[in-house]
């Protein structure tokens, strides 16, 4: 199932530009095509502490990015990406990553 957020559609936006800039193909993928193996769960969590930490640097030296990146993105974030994990079914994979948050 191809990412779609439920609610909070800049959020798309805001993943595929740090997926881009980072040259995150697979993240790309995973987002046009789905998330359906538990590497790919993994994967993408990984993901996600990675582009907060780069969403601070950014915001800290004012980059200008075509995003939304103040720290208002990052409940929407949390919200449409943990849903997008536990809908494929691996909500396991993404508890693991907020547990070593």
């Amino acid at each position: 199932m191809k990412f779609k957020p439920y609610h909070y559609y800049h959020v798309d936006d805001f993943l595929r530009y740090y997926a881009s800039s980072l040259q995150r193909s697979d993240i790309v993928k995973i987002l046009d095509e789905g998330i359906s193996t538990e590497k790919e769960a993994k994967v993408f969590c990984d993901f996600i502490p990675v582009i907060l930490d780069q969403r601070l640097v950014d915001e800290e030296s004012g980059k200008a990015v075509p995003v939304d990146i103040g720290s208002a993105v990052i409940p929407d974030l949390h919200y449409e990406a943990s849903s997008f994990v536990c809908d494929a079914g691996f909500e396991s994979v993404w508890d693991a990553m907020i547990d070593n948050l």
